[in-house]
C-alpha cells in the first residue's frame, strides 16, 4: 500500500470539512439576502436553487438605488426598477416567500426620517408589484431601537439573524443544486 503524504492528507480532509460546513450550512439556511437578483448569471441560480420556499428571500429593492449603485454600479434607477420589477413578478409566480431587505449605512447614524423614507419607498414598490413585505432583515444585521419603532409603525416583522446567504454566495453552491440530494 502506498503511502499517501501528510500534507497530501490534509489538503484533502480540509476539503472535506469544508463541503461538510457547506452542506451543513445549506441544509440549515432559513434566509437568503437578494442583492444582486438583478445580474443574470445571479438569477439563473436563483431560479435552479433546490426547493426555493423552503427559505425566505429578502429582496432588494430601488429603495436603495444609491446603495447598489456605489457597490455594484448599477443602471439607472428607472432601468433597475424595471428589471427587478420582472425578478420579482417571477419569484411571485414561482411561490417565492419573499420579505424586505434594506441597507442603511453601515454605521447606526443613519437618521430615522432617512429610514423610514428608504422603507416607505421599498413598501410602496413591493405593492405597485404586487407584493406585501411582511418581514424584513436590515443590511449587515444592522438592529436599531429607530428601525424597531418603524417595523412596529409599518407592521413588518423584524426578523432576527437566523441560518442566511446572499445571492451572491450561490456560485459557490451551485455543485449542490445538480449533485446533492438535500431534503
Amino acid at each position: 500500500m502506498k503511502k499517501i503524504p501528510s500534507f497530501v492528507y490534509r489538503a484533502k480532509l480540509f476539503q472535506f470539512l469544508r463541503e461538510q460546513r457547506r452542506r451543513e450550512l445549506f441544509a440549515s439556511l432559513k434566509q437568503i439576502h437578494a442583492e444582486v437578483y438583478f445580474f443574470s448569471h445571479i438569477w439563473k441560480l436563483i431560479q435552479l436553487f433546490p426547493e426555493p420556499t423552503r427559505v425566505t428571500w429578502y429582496v432588494l429593492t430601488p429603495a436603495n438605488y444609491s446603495f447598489l449603485k456605489v457597490c455594484y454600479a448599477v443602471p439607472s434607477k428607472t432601468k433597475l426598477a424595471q428589471i427587478m420589477s420582472a425578478k420579482l413578478a417571477w419569484m411571485k409566480e414561482h411561490n417565492y416567500p419573499i420579505g424586505l431587505h434594506v441597507h442603511f449605512y453601515r454605521i447606526s447614524s443613519m437618521p430615522k426620517d432617512r429610514k423610514k423614507q428608504i422603507i416607505t419607498e421599498a413598501i410602496s414598490w413591493g405593492q405597485e408589484n404586487e407584493v406585501l413585505f411582511k418581514k424584513l432583515v436590515p443590511g449587515w444585521f444592522n438592529y436599531t431601537a429607530d428601525l424597531n419603532e418603524l417595523c412596529n409603525e409599518f407592521g413588518i416583522e423584524l426578523v432576527g439573524e437566523e441560518p442566511y446567504l446572499h445571492d451572491y454566495d450561490l456560485p459557490n453552491y451551485q455543485q449542490f443544486f445538480r449533485s446533492v440530494k438535500l431534503f
